[in-house]
């Protein structure tokens, strides 16, 4: 846990994922929700592709978090940005179950991560 918080905390994408995975599953580290989203978001803003398609899943079905599909949907088109595998795949999923408005509001989302 140690070294990976080391590397995550200089800037290592791949660090930063594990890292943010051993928050969310209590390993090396107690178990903090928050934090392991908070380094999945940094490594997804920072071109990511697993931490951001790993939201979208997490944000899809509520695991851990309230679901919430708007937040699922910018962060699957963040994956597919992040040229993930699957991410246009799972966007496309999470897109059958939201109104029109839900997702402009995703794209939106997903427009202002690319200005931040």
């Amino acid at each position: 846990f140690k070294w990976t918080k080391a590397a995550a905390e200089q800037g290592h994408l791949n660090a930063q994922f594990n890292l943010g995975s051993l928050y969310l599953d209590g390993q090396g580290t107690e178990r903090n929700v928050s934090e392991g989203i908070d380094w999945f978001i940094r490594a997804a803003k920072d071109g990511h592709g697993n931490s951001a398609y790993s939201l979208a899943k997490i944000f899809q079905t509520g695991d851990s978090v309230e679901s919430d599909q708007v937040q699922a949907h910018a962060w699957a088109a963040q994956s597919e940005a992040n040229e993930h595998p699957e991410g246009n795949l799972l966007k496309n999923e999470i897109a059958e179950s939201m109104s029109a408005e839900e997702i402009g509001q995703a794209r939106r989302l997903f427009a202002a991560w690319q200005i931040e």
